[in-house]
C-alpha cells in the first residue's frame, strides 16, 4: 500500500468506520503535494463537511501522520462538488454485530407497535442537495441503533421531511431488528400521555413503559417549549435510554440552541449525538419527487406540466405533493391536462404570489449592473468574459430566488433557454457556500431592489 492507503486505513481504525463514513466517505484525499510541499488537500463537497472534520479530526490526523511516517504534515481544505466525491454509500448492508435487546418478556403495552405511514420509508425518500446529509444520517442509524449518532437531531421547516425520514428509520429496524421495541411519537402525544398519567396517578407506569423503549422517534420537539414539566420527565427518559444504549431521533424546526425555552441541560443533551439539518428542495429534487408520484399513481401527468408545478411551489415537499393531488383529482374531469389547463387550476394562487413579489426582472438586472459597474446591454448580450458572466448568473439567480418566476421565463427574458438559468441559480448557490463575501453583496443588491432605493450601495 501507498502512503495515502496506509493513511486512510489507520485513519478509519482510529475514528470507527461510522464516522469516516459520514464525514470521509463524500471526500477525497490529494497527496500530490505530501512529499515536495508537506501538504494534504481534503477536498469536500459542503462547507459543514468541512467544518465538522476541521473541528472533530484535524489534530487526531496531524498525529495520525505524524505518528506514521514520524513528519509534520499541512491539512488545507477545499469545497468542490465533483461526482468522485460524492459516493456517500447510502445503501450499505446492515452490520451484522449483535445489538443489546431487551428481554422478550418485557411488555410495553400500547408502545410496542408504532403506527408508521407506509409511505415513509427510505425507498420513497427522493435524496437531493437539500437533504443529502440528514439521509446518511438516518441510514446510519438505523442500520445501528444505539451504536453511533445518539442522539441523532433532525431540523429543518415544516414539510420538508423529517417526519419521512424519522419513520424510514422505525420502518428499517422493525423489519429487520424485530425484537427491538420502537415507538414513533410526536411531542404533543407524548405531552398528552404524560398529563393523562398525571390525572390517573399513573406517572410510574409511564416512565417505566418508556425507558423500555429500544427506539423512541419523537416528533416536533419544539412544542415543548413552555411546557417545563413535561421537559423534566423527557429529560429523565433521555438520561434513561441514552445510559443504556437505546436510540433516540429527534426532529425540530430549529437546532437545539435555538429551542430558547428549554433547560440548557436539555439542550446541552440534544446536541450530544449529531444534528442533521434540511433545506427546501431544489428544482431537480423538487421534480424527481413530483415523477416519483406521477409513477406511482399512473397518473400520467406530462412532464411540462410537473416542471409547471415544480417551478412554481417550492417552500416545502407537502405544498408540492398537494399542488401535484390538485392537478390529479383535475385529471378526471379533463380529457387531458396540459400547460393551459395547469394555469388554470392554480390561477389563483399563482397570481397571490405574484402580488407578493412583484418585482420586474428589468429592475433586478439594472440593480445588479449598478453595483457591478457593467452596462445593461452587456449582461443581454452573448458575452463570455469572466465578469459579464458572473453578473449576468447572478441576475438570474436574483430573478429565481427574490420573485421566484418561471425558469423558463426569466429565460425569455435574458434570451437564454431556461436549462441555463437552472444551471446559473445553481451556479450562485455553490458559490454561496463556500464565499461569505458574495452572500454579503447579495444581500445589500436584495436590500436595495426590495426597499425600492435608488441603487445606493454606500
Amino acid at each position: 500500500m501507498n502512503k495515502k492507503e496506509i493513511f486512510i486505513e489507520e485513519l478509519k481504525k482510529i475514528i470507527g468506520s461510522a464516522d469516516f463514513d459520514l464525514w470521509f466517505r463524500p471526500s477525497v484525499f490529494d497527496f500530490s503535494q505530501e512529499e515536495e510541499n508537506s501538504i494534504i488537500t481534503i477536498i469536500t463537497p459542503y462547507v459543514y463537511i468541512q467544518d465538522n472534520i476541521k473541528t472533530k479530526f484535524l489534530n487526531k490526523m496531524k498525529d495520525l501522520y505524524d505518528g506514521l511516517f514520524h513528519k509534520k504534515i499541512w491539512f488545507d481544505f477545499k469545497v468542490e462538488r465533483k461526482k468522485d466525491n460524492l459516493e456517500l454509500e447510502l445503501e450499505q448492508p446492515a452490520p451484522t454485530y449483535e445489538l443489546t435487546k431487551t428481554n422478550e418478556g418485557d411488555s410495553v403495552d400500547g408502545f410496542k407497535n408504532s403506527v408508521l405511514n407506509p409511505k415513509y420509508t427510505f425507498e420513497n425518500f427522493i435524496v437531493g442537495d437539500s437533504n443529502q446529509f440528514a439521509r446518511a444520517a438516518a441510514w446510519a442509524v438505523a442500520t445501528n441503533p444505539g451504536k453511533q449518532f445518539n442522539p441523532l437531531f433532525i431540523y429543518g421547516g415544516s414539510g420538508l421531511g423529517k417526519t419521512h425520514l424519522m419513520q424510514a428509520i422505525g420502518h428499517y429496524v422493525i423489519k429487520n431488528f424485530p425484537k427491538l421495541k420502537v415507538l414513533y411519537i410526536t411531542s404533543e402525544e407524548f405531552t398528552n400521555k404524560f398529563i393523562n398519567a398525571l390525572t390517573q396517578k399513573k406517572t410510574h407506569i409511564f416512565r417505566e413503559k418508556f425507558h423500555q423503549i429500544d427506539l423512541l422517534l419523537i416528533d416536533d420537539i419544539q412544542f415543548l417549549i413552555g411546557k417545563e414539566q413535561t421537559q423534566e420527565v423527557f429529560f429523565h427518559t433521555f438520561n434513561s435510554l441514552h445510559s443504556s444504549g437505546r436510540q433516540l431521533v429527534i426532529s425540530s424546526d430549529k437546532p437545539p440552541k435555538d429551542l430558547l425555552s428549554f433547560e440548557d441541560r436539555l439542550k446541552n443533551r440534544m446536541e450530544w449525538g449529531l444534528q442533521a439539518d434540511i433545506q427546501p428542495p431544489r428544482f431537480e429534487t423538487r421534480l424527481a419527487i413530483l415523477k416519483q408520484q406521477n409513477e406511482q399513481l399512473n397518473a400520467n401527468i406530462n412532464i411540462e406540466v410537473l416542471e409547471f408545478i415544480a417551478e412554481h411551489f417550492t417552500s416545502d415537499v407537502r405544498e408540492l405533493e398537494g399542488a401535484f393531488n390538485k392537478v390529479f383529482a383535475f385529471s378526471h374531469t379533463y380529457t387531458e391536462i396540459n400547460l393551459s389547463v395547469c394555469r388554470n387550476i392554480f390561477k389563483d394562487i399563482i397570481e397571490d404570489k405574484k402580488i407578493v413579489k412583484n418585482v420586474s426582472i428589468k429592475k433586478i438586472i439594472k440593480t445588479v449592473c449598478k453595483y457591478y459597474n457593467i452596462d445593461y446591454d452587456l449582461i443581454m448580450s452573448n458575452k463570455r468574459d469572466q465578469p459579464i458572466t458572473f453578473a449576468r448568473q447572478l441576475a438570474m439567480y436574483l430573478c429565481k430566488e427574490i420573485s421566484d418566476y418561471p425558469y423558463k421565463f426569466i429565460g425569455k427574458e435574458f434570451n437564454k433557454d431556461h436549462s441555463t438559468v437552472i444551471h446559473s441559480f445553481k451556479k450562485i448557490q455553490e458559490m454561496l457556500n463556500t464565499d461569505t463575501g458574495l452572500l454579503e453583496n447579495i444581500n445589500l443588491i436584495k436590500k436595495n431592489i426590495l426597499n425600492d432605493n435608488d441603487f445606493d450601495f454606500e
